[in-house]
């Protein structure tokens, strides 16, 4: 397991909230961007500054970083 697959309860991006998510994969001034786990299946999912949310519509099954198997 690596950081960005390994989800726990943390601050959604850019501190709105709380949700089910790994290590951020990107974290600068204007996109954030993590792997975000909901009910047993895993989503790449991004958000930016001005409130953009982008959720991706299918699950994901492996880990781009480490190559675990999500499901």
């Amino acid at each position: 397991m690596c950081k960005y697959c390994e989800v726990e309860e943390s601050e959604a991006a850019f501190k709105r909230g709380k949700t089910n998510r790994g290590e951020l994969i990107t974290c600068d001034c204007d996109i954030e961007m993590w792997i975000e786990k909901e009910s047993n299946e895993y989503f790449l999912n991004s958000e930016c500054w001005c409130g953009y949310y982008s959720e991706s519509f299918e699950p994901i099954n492996f880990c781009p970083f480490c190559g675990r198997t999500l499901i």
